[in-house]
């Protein structure tokens, strides 16, 4: 992997995944400083920007980061096929209350109904969705979806009660039913994710910054083992990104948000739009990024 020193270019928002040296070497606080540095870089070309509000993003920034660096943790890499959804499309009735007094909500919903008659009847329908069409009547259409969960991160002082897994335990202790329990845990919680009114939902972080661990590895491990649904990216080399934690690096993704997006509390925020600088002031090795 190349290490950049310099700044690259966001478009509304951008997700970096990155890796910065040991903490002998290059202290947390220090990197968080850097970081708040190059997102308040342009300054001048943000429009209302005064000294007082650059204060409140600088103290924002850094916020975040203290937080999310040192306590979201990432619970698996890749993307984790959960389970299949099902969504019916109903004809609409023209004679429904709902569209009283106005033809034009009725002429929409009437066009997508059509839309995805004709869609479903395709070669094609659901190769990059994965839909797949459960049954098709003049007056409805039922479609299967593939549900995924990726990026979920969470509280670093829970992982270890949700998932079962325990890291005081020595590797040689560690059994393949450890690793299938584990690996249960994460898909039982993933399947009780679209419940808002689970308790268990409280402990998740909805965050796009957060670390990850020899733990997110060790999980992603007892997931493939136990033969769960799970896509990798090319980035997401395991054995690769266990030998930098050895080495004593910090894996982080970072959400940089610009322009449009705002500021949120799962993310930072960079002045000038698309010129928004990261890794400029910031010692950081780019090992992906993704740009929204």
């Amino acid at each position: 992997m190349k290490t950049r020193n310099d700044f690259v270019s966001n478009s509304s928002s951008c997700s970096f995944v990155v890796a910065i040296p040991r903490e002998e070497q290059y202290k947390l606080k220090d990197f968080i400083k850097d970081l708040v540095k190059d997102c308040a870089k342009n300054k001048d070309q943000e429009y209302g920007m005064t000294k007082e509000r650059l204060q409140e993003l600088n103290e924002f920034n850094a916020r975040n980061l203290d937080y999310h660096l040192n306590s979201s943790e990432l619970l698996f890499l890749g993307t984790l096929k959960v389970t299949d959804g099902e969504y019916t499309m109903n004809r609409p009735d023209p004679k429904s209350e709902e569209y009283a007094g106005d033809d034009s909500d009725y002429k929409y919903d009437l066009d997508m109904f059509t839309r995805l008659q004709k869609d479903v009847k395709r070669k094609n329908f659901g190769k990059d969705t994965g839909e797949k069409l459960v049954e098709a009547t003049d007056n409805a259409i039922t479609v299967s979806y593939p549900v995924y969960a990726s990026g979920i991160a969470m509280p670093s002082m829970d992982m270890s009660g949700f998932t079962g897994h325990y890291n005081w335990r020595t590797p040689d202790k560690e059994t393949k039913e450890d690793r299938k329990h584990a690996a249960d845990n994460i898909l039982r919680l993933m399947n009780i994710i679209k419940n808002p009114e689970d308790s268990d939902l409280y402990h998740f972080v909805n965050t796009h910054t957060y670390f990850i661990s020899k733990n997110t590895i060790w999980n992603t491990r007892a997931l493939l083992e136990n033969k769960a649904e799970l896509t990798l990216e090319k980035w997401e080399n395991l054995d690769e990104l266990e030998k930098r934690l050895d080495e004593g690096q910090r894996l982080f993704v970072i959400r940089q948000n610009n322009g449009g997006d705002g500021w949120d509390n799962d993310a930072i925020y960079g002045l000038g739009g698309w010129d928004a600088k990261f890794g400029e002031k910031a010692t950081v090795e780019f090992i992906h990024s993704e740009c929204m």
